[in-house]
């Protein structure tokens, strides 16, 4: 919220002065690092809700002699694994980008 209104001024400000502007471009430059981070984590968190979703869907429609069912339980556990692991690797790579664009600002 501090990130709109910081915009706001500063986009409708005419006549701020140097410290001011200054103040809110390092505002800025901290919100927009912590969107880096931010970002990965809403997407671990919503992919693995819909995957978990999906997965209570399998069982109600395979039925529980089925034999391809120890297949998809398998499958699905797997590609669990992949998006945990790829959304770990993006919100690794978003805190060192936030760091980097900290140290650069």
């Amino acid at each position: 919220m501090i990130y709109y209104v910081t915009r706001w001024k500063w986009a409708f400000s005419t006549s701020l002065p140097l410290e001011e502007e200054i103040h809110f471009s390092v505002v800025d430059s901290n919100w927009t690092a912590v969107h880096f981070v931010t970002l990965p984590l809403v997407m671990l968190c919503s992919s693995l809700a819909k995957l978990f979703v999906l997965h209570r869907m399998l069982e109600f429609a395979v039925p529980k002699e089925d034999s391809m069912r120890k297949r998809w339980v398998l499958g699905g556990r797997v590609v669990t694994a992949v998006v945990t692991l790829g959304c770990a690797t993006m919100i690794g790579a978003g805190i060192a980008a936030a760091d980097r664009h900290n140290r650069a600002a």
